[in-house]
């Protein structure tokens, strides 16, 4: 018995409330990474990156090998 898979462009509603709490989530340990330290490491553009509070990146780390599923 075959499943068929079906893609769209649109999340879901579940989709748009899983992105939701993500980003706030993101936001608020952010905040709270701030207040302790003046940069914080994060993912940009295939790279771990530091960034100054203000968003600008303040230095590349280390590129980042992407994941393969098998």
């Amino acid at each position: 018995m075959s499943v068929k898979i079906t893609f769209s462009e649109e999340l879901s509603a579940e989709g748009k409330a899983m992105n939701r709490a993500f980003k706030t989530a993101t936001k608020r340990a952010s905040k709270q990474a701030f207040a302790k330290r003046k940069t914080i490491l994060v993912e940009k553009d295939g790279w771990l990156v530091r960034v100054r509070k203000d968003g600008r990146v303040w230095r590349r780390v280390k590129q980042l090998v992407p994941v393969t599923l098998p």
